[in-house]
């Protein structure tokens, strides 16, 4: 369950990440809120950090870091092809997943 809540917040950060990007940014232009890309790095780059996080308390750090790094490239892996092939849902998959993380972050912590 941890590992899915890393591959959520994974996906968010590199989809930020290449929101942020000029071309990306034609294709599916962003949330007027996030319309800086200042702002899309910065979020990009955070929640690729806070992916870490559900890793941490289920296995050694040794483990949990290749477990991490693992999520990450699975994560990558899946945006290169949504923005490849269908760059609107690439966009528009973010906040079920960004709700499925806070639903997931709540279950581990009431258990």
């Amino acid at each position: 369950m941890m590992l899915l809540l890393s591959l959520c917040l994974s996906y968010a950060g590199f989809c930020c990440l290449a929101m942020s990007l000029n071309r990306h940014r034609r294709q599916c232009p962003p949330p007027a809120l996030l319309s800086s890309s200042l702002r899309l790095r910065t979020l990009g780059w955070l929640l690729l950090g806070l992916s870490l996080l559900p890793c941490l308390p289920p296995w050694p750090t040794g483990i949990a870091i290749a477990a991490w790094v693992g999520s990450l490239s699975l994560s990558a892996t899946a945006v290169v092809l949504m923005f490849s092939y269908y760059p609107e849902r690439a966009v528009r998959i973010i906040p079920p997943l960004l709700s499925v993380s806070v639903l997931l972050s709540l279950i581990k912590v009431s258990v």
